[in-house]
């Protein structure tokens, strides 16, 4: 099974993938979680320490050739350089920072904490 969690920022998507993966991992079910998001929260929304995040490598590093695979042979689209990000830094999901984010409390209505 794939899955994807998508839509604008703020709309909780990194949330849902948090919960979703741990749902899955305690049904024993294989379990590849992978944050495509600019602003990358999962990792902690899953619970790594601080101290392990550094381990975690970051798709922007590796953002123009994405943008080059995502923009093929697109006449419309000029050069890589040309592709822009849209979504905006901002706070991290409401569960960050939580020892256990099966455990957040959704955002209040109108002020989302997460960023993408």
């Amino acid at each position: 099974m794939r899955t994807a969690f998508v839509g604008k920022g703020g709309s909780g998507k990194t949330t849902l993938s948090a919960l979703f993966s741990r749902h899955l991992a305690r049904t024993d079910a294989p379990v590849v979680a992978i944050d495509a998001d600019i602003n990358q929260h999962l990792g902690v929304a899953l619970g790594l320490e601080e101290d392990e995040l550094p381990e975690v490598v970051p798709l922007s590093t590796r953002l123009g050739g994405i943008k080059e695979y995502l923009r093929g042979d697109n006449p419309r689209i000029a050069s890589a350089d040309a592709m822009v990000k849209t979504t905006p830094r901002g706070a991290a999901p409401a569960c960050c920072g939580r020892s256990d984010p099966t455990r957040c409390t959704p955002a209040t209505s109108g002020t989302s904490r997460e960023s993408g």
